[in-house]
């Protein structure tokens, strides 16, 4: 709306100085009265500019009022379930899995799959094939279409929400981290650890003498989320963070480029 009505002041401009400039020829007016007629139609534009320029934040606020709106008329989500989880022996099962986001739109036709305990699986699929997806139903971030999901034989969805959540550890390839120092980083799993206790995680996720080679060891401090380390470094400490969590299922997911297609 601005930049229009700047085009429009801008004409109006022209036009008087075109007009003025003949009849200034002509005789009929002076070029004081072609100056100052100028000088009252910016005036009068002036307000009409401000007027516009309201009306641009008045639309950039109702924009992000819905947005806002919107997540606070999102349905809560399903924490159904009443069994507790206990250290768990990490033996999962997908049967038959039928999932869409949007109706009409599945992303998984009935998928299959078991992990046992102390197994390493690999999902291989191109982008939006579902990988990711089967992270999000075994955490409980949607509910499937049809089929079950199950741990240790219990179907997740009898299995309370914060119990599932509380005993499952996630390492994305997009590290989360803060600017904080090493250490903090890591007690968010745990703030309660022990010395120790970080010391182990460091050692299963093979961080301990990157850590410790850093300037301050455990204590230095990670400047902007950790771009003064680099993505593998990022990624071990993320790992080591799930390990010091000492949770019952360790899921690690990892998306690697190859041949122009996400695995």
């Amino acid at each position: 709306m601005l930049p229009f009505m700047n085009i429009i002041n801008n004409i109006s401009f022209v036009i008087i100085a075109a007009f003025g400039g003949y009849f200034a020829i002509k005789g009929v007016i002076s070029i004081g009265v072609i100056s100052a007629f100028i000088v009252y139609a910016k005036q009068f534009g002036r307000p009409i500019d401000e007027m516009a320029q309201i009306y641009g934040q008045i639309q950039t606020a109702i924009a992000g009022a819905e947005r806002v709106f919107a997540v606070m008329d999102e349905p809560l989500e399903d924490k159904s379930g009443s069994e507790n989880m206990e250290q768990s022996e990490g033996t999962i099962i997908f049967d038959h899995v039928n999932f869409s986001y949007e109706p009409g739109k599945q992303v998984l036709y009935d998928f299959c799959l078991e992990v046992k305990n102390g197994h390493k699986i690999a999902l291989v699929g191109s982008t939006g094939s579902g990988k990711t997806t089967v992270v999000n139903l075994l955490m409980r971030f949607y509910d499937v279409d049809s089929g079950s999901i199950l741990i240790d034989g219990t179907n997740i969805k009898n299995i309370a929400c914060d119990a599932l959540r509380r005993n499952t550890a996630i390492v994305l390839q997009d590290t989360v981290l803060f600017t904080d120092t090493v250490e903090n980083n890591l007690r968010y799993s745990k703030e309660n650890a022990t010395q120790e206790e970080i010391e182990e995680a460091m050692k299963r996720s093979n961080c301990y003498h990157m850590v410790r080679h850093l300037s301050k060891g455990l204590q230095t401090v990670l400047s902007g989320a950790g771009q003064n380390l680099s993505q593998g470094q990022r990624q071990l400490l993320s790992i080591a963070r799930a390990f010091l969590a000492k949770q019952g299922i360790y899921y690690q997911l990892y998306m690697t480029q190859f041949a122009g297609n996400a695995t």
